[in-house]
């Protein structure tokens, strides 16, 4: 009985204090004066001037604006508005969503371009080589035209590579891809389509286009 009785004491002594409010504490101390020391001025908002959104404009893709679309998507009646906002530091363009659609369909045709182009030479590679002999070798057999492939390689070039290294390999088929890129292409598409599909017409364009890459490559890369 004893031992218990200090028990209970002991654990009356260990409680914390009770609580005493904010009003009570705040009021047991003494009250300070305050003194302002500056003058209150009223915010003073700046509005940006009309060259400084038509900047903002610009980096949005918009030219001018007559060009803007004002959709509201990005919380702002209008692009002009929004721009005010940009050039104030409240928003950017990552909340238009037109400006986002944009770039996203830019990025997807960049990489459908990479997908069918050969990294060093520009040219297309062997997926858009294949799907342009179907397209060509289909084309052939519904308009019942003649069709042409001319296989071109370079002599000497494995002698290139184990002679001199990798390195000087890519470096002479660079100017070689350009120049059969220039070589290639039709000057315009009227011409192409002016001239009939007659075997003989054929057979003269495809004289006129190897002789010309012949002309070009036998001065700078051999035969």
């Amino acid at each position: 009985m004893f031992a218990k009785r200090n028990i209970d004491l002991s654990e009356r002594e260990r409680q914390a204090p009770p609580a005493i409010d904010s009003r009570t504490f705040l009021s047991a101390i003494p009250a300070v004066p305050l003194k302002r020391t500056f003058q209150a001025e009223p915010a003073i908002a700046r509005e940006p001037s009309d060259e400084e959104i038509d900047l903002i404009l610009k980096a949005g893709e918009f030219e001018s604006r007559s060009e803007v679309v004002d959709c509201g998507a990005c919380g702002y009646d209008t692009c002009v508005e929004h721009a005010a906002a940009i050039c104030l530091g409240n928003s950017s363009w990552e909340m238009c969503f037109p400006l986002a659609k944009k770039k996203l369909v830019r990025e997807r045709e960049r990489y459908a371009q990479q997908a069918v182009t050969d990294e060093l030479t520009g040219l297309h590679n062997r997926r858009a080589f294949d799907a342009r002999l179907a397209e060509e070798v289909a084309r052939a057999g519904r308009y019942h035209t003649p069709l042409s492939l001319a296989m071109l390689d370079l002599d000497g070039f494995k002698e290139v590579n184990d002679s001199y290294g990798h390195n000087a390999g890519d470096a002479l088929l660079r100017p070689w891809a350009s120049c059969s890129s220039r070589s290639c292409a039709s000057p315009t598409s009227r011409s192409a389509t002016a001239v009939t599909n007659s075997p003989s017409s054929c057979r003269i364009r495809r004289r006129r286009t190897l002789g010309r890459l012949r002309r070009r490559y036998a001065p700078r890369f051999g035969r």
